[in-house]
């Protein structure tokens, strides 16, 4: 009998193969029995080395599946991955992200209980950090950072997994809003990833004024959690 896939882990890429064969490294040190997790690695439109890439490392996982698709950003690729999954939890985390050997397993610890349809783990980044610079931390939960959520298979389907009108931003705590309609989202600190500082253009700023038009967008789906 072939062992049960109780959490699908979903990765979503695009165009940074040299900082995905990291990712993957930590990935591939779990601690959480093999055999009973699936990795579903989705190339978002990627041009670069990502296809070599993952098959270099497909042999280091038990189950392993790569999607290739279109360029179509952040949400649908997370939506192409959760449409494969097998897994009765989905976890999600980012191609520029050091997951915890133990990530999987911490996050395990509330798999049974029924109350609970999501979990946020914690995460970590650089002290110090360059002026423009990516750098996301998660300490004390309650920001819904997408490279470190998790949520139940059968939930994801029921909202019809993530929003694609946030291409890039807000997606995470928009679905994480979601799913709380259905029950409680935990916060589990042991359950940590690294979100090294990374730099950005300063022309990136600009790029990010695309953030007000998320941040409507939520506020006119969510407003009472918004605010809180």
């Amino acid at each position: 009998m072939k062992p049960k896939i109780i959490v699908s882990v979903v990765l979503t890429t695009h165009n940074r193969a040299e900082l995905l064969k990291v990712a993957l490294e930590h990935l591939a040190k779990q601690s959480f029995p093999p055999k009973n997790w699936e990795l579903i690695l989705v190339s978002d439109g990627s041009t670069d080395a990502t296809a070599e890439v993952a098959k270099l490392v497909e042999k280091k996982f038990s189950n392993f599946q790569f999607i290739s698709k279109k360029k179509e950003g952040l949400s649908a690729g997370r939506n192409a991955g959760i449409h494969e999954a097998k897994g009765e939890w989905v976890a999600f985390t980012d191609d520029d992200c050091q997951v915890d050997s133990d990530w999987l397993s911490q996050l395990s610890v509330h798999f049974d209980k029924k109350e609970i349809v999501g979990i946020e783990g914690s995460v970590t980044t650089d002290a110090k950090r360059p002026l423009f610079s990516n750098a996301p931390e998660n300490l004390s939960g309650g920001k819904f950072i997408g490279c470190n959520s998790c949520y139940r298979h059968d939930i994801l389907k029921k909202i019809k997994g993530y929003d694609t009108r946030f291409f890039w931003v807000r997606d995470d705590s928009d679905i994480a809003f979601r799913v709380m309609e259905w029950g409680t989202i935990v916060f589990e600190p042991r359950a940590s990833v690294y979100h090294p500082a990374r730099p950005t253009s300063p022309i990136h700023i600009l790029q990010r004024l695309s953030i007000v038009q998320s941040d409507i967008l939520k506020f006119y789906k969510h407003p009472h959690k918004y605010f809180k």
